[in-house]
């Protein structure tokens, strides 16, 4: 009895040795390492680049033979069967082509390829075609050239397709519809030439598309093909030189939400079809050659650029306005200020320069400045006295209303603006002593008073300079008086350097100055000063 049930002890023991062994696997998954066959493909494909001593490129010393290739930088491996399914070498400066034999085309089970910013030069080997397994593909920010290869029109898998900022010239393949599963396609900043691509736009996963910075010509058109249930929410088009009008047909992209067509030929008005696409928040279609009324729905946009274009009037709305960047700025818009610009709550970029508004600036406007923080009137006909009405404006941080016909006192509630780097009141006819409160703000790099009616004083005994953070002061053309000690600028302490385009402000005042590189200046030339000068400060 005693060895039967020791028999059967043993027997049980075993057995619980047994299924814990078998069930080992099942809790926790087997670690698949990179195969070899993936782990010297990886090798050869390194082997191919002349790889610089770069701290950028340390991590090449880590890809050897005696470490598991699944943990190598970039490289991602399917946990099951150990095989390369992603490769992530951005920003590794591989300095050559991609040959059509290259051992990366031995990785057959690749579905991620990301090699962008890596100096790779050449064309696109037509072998990438091979990788049938490829879900997306991101070559941008090289120097490749020539035309994408049309094998890879075989990888029906492909989702995303990244090229921009190359130097493609050719055109795009004929026939694109063949990429079913397409999501993300990018060829802006190329030289690509060709008409529109019409066939791109029947794919109905299609989400993304930026064709930006390009030669492509002729209308923008869409095919009929393409579903109403379309889910593109981005379409680049800027830059170009597409021309005709914008397609009434563009209307069926009803998940739209940004569309741009900046710097082209573009004719004719807005179409009405567009106040179909509900979700459109961002329009961006200046320099192009738009004529009409801007239409009334399209205030429900946040983002509206329609600068040098041919529009000359609103049309009016009722309807809740939402915009937060408006540029209407070289167009031939006339009239007082537009009032419905007051109702803006959220407007923080004002742009309605080269127009040819007239009347006076509204106090309304006090209502919108609060979220500004960069409104330009210049080069209007707007008259009266600018008014007080910045005492709400902390974010403010450039003012230009020069080159109209202003007058009166300048407004005190500019104290208020903390953040104001830029101010021009250039060619108006204000008439006050110089504001020499304005030195108080802290970030105020160019002030330009030039062309109107200052007079007295610059320079007062027992008032603080200020201005510590000033680049550039123009008060020549005006009708100031007095001396100037020779300490008047010792506090100016920025003024004694140069900034090569680091400052905020710098590009603004480049077309105060017509320079390429901001020097620091002051011109206090053609006043009744003892001591008048014109003062560069290198």
């Amino acid at each position: 009895m005693m060895i039967l049930l020791s028999h059967c002890y043993c027997v049980s023991g075993f057995f619980v040795i047994y299924v814990s062994l078998l069930l080992h696997p099942l809790a926790s998954p087997t670690l698949h390492f990179c195969r070899h066959d993936q782990r010297d493909a990886l090798l050869d494909f390194i082997d191919e680049f002349p790889f610089d001593e770069s701290p950028t490129n340390t991590w090449v010393t880590s890809w050897n033979k005696s470490s598991d290739c699944c943990h190598w930088k970039g490289v991602t491996c399917d946990g099951k069967y150990g095989q390369v399914i992603s490769l992530e070498l951005n920003e590794s400066f591989l300095n050559s082509s991609l040959k059509s034999s290259s051992s990366l085309f031995r990785l057959q089970y690749l579905r991620h390829l990301n090699l962008s910013s890596c100096n790779l030069q050449g064309e696109i080997s037509s072998s990438l075609g091979n990788l049938s397994r490829l879900t997306s593909v991101d070559l941008s920010y090289n120097k490749l050239v020539g035309a994408i290869p049309v094998s890879l029109a075989k990888l029906t898998k492909l989702s995303y397709i990244s090229l921009n900022s190359n130097n493609f010239t050719s055109t795009l393949p004929s026939d694109m519809s063949g990429f079913h599963n397409l999501e993300h396609f990018d060829v802006s900043k190329n030289s690509f030439v060709g008409s529109f691509p019409k066939s791109l736009f029947s794919i109905s996963s299609l989400q993304y598309v930026s064709l930006g910075d390009n030669q492509f010509t002729g209308a923008v058109e869409f095919v009929n093909t393409f579903s109403s249930s379309s889910k593109l929410h981005f379409l680049g088009l800027s830059r170009n030189r597409f021309d005709g009008p914008i397609p009434e047909s563009i209307s069926k992209f009803l998940n739209l939400r940004q569309l741009y067509m900046s710097g082209n030929n573009v004719t004719g008005s807005i179409p009405r079809s567009i106040s179909k696409l509900v979700n459109l928040t961002d329009l961006h279609l200046s320099n192009n050659k738009l004529i009409g009324q801007v239409p009334s729905f399209l205030w429900r946009m946040t983002t509206m650029t329609l600068s040098h274009n041919l529009f000359s009037s609103f049309e009016n709305s009722s309807q809740e306005t939402l915009i937060q960047i408006l540029d209407l700025s070289y167009n031939s818009f006339q009239g007082p200020f537009p009032h419905w610009i007051c109702k803006l709550k959220g407007l923080r970029y004002l742009d309605l320069s080269n127009n040819l508004f007239n009347g006076s600036i509204p106090p309304c406007l006090s209502n919108s400045i609060v979220s500004l923080t960069e409104m330009n009137l210049r080069n209007n006909s707007f008259g009266g006295a600018l008014p007080d009405i910045f005492v709400d404006a902390t974010k403010l941080r450039s003012l230009d209303v020069s080159h109209n016909q202003l007058e009166g006192k300048f407004p005190n509630s500019l104290i208020n603006c903390k953040a104001l780097q830029l101010l021009s009141v250039e060619s108006n006819r204000i008439k006050d002593e110089f504001p020499y409160w304005l030195g108080s703000l802290s970030s105020l790099n160019v002030l330009i008073l030039r062309s109107n009616e200052f007079y007295g004083p610059l320079y007062h005994r027992h008032v603080s300079n200020g201005f510590q953070s000033l680049r550039v002061m123009d008060v020549s053309h005006n009708d100031f008086t007095g001396t100037l000690p020779p300490h008047y600028f010792a506090s100016w302490h920025v003024m004694t350097t140069l900034t090569e385009g680091n400052d905020y402000m710098c590009h603004e005042a480049h077309r105060f100055r017509g320079r390429n590189v901001l020097h620091s200046w002051t011109t206090l030339a053609s006043t009744d000063l003892k001591r008048s000068v014109n003062i560069p400060i290198p």
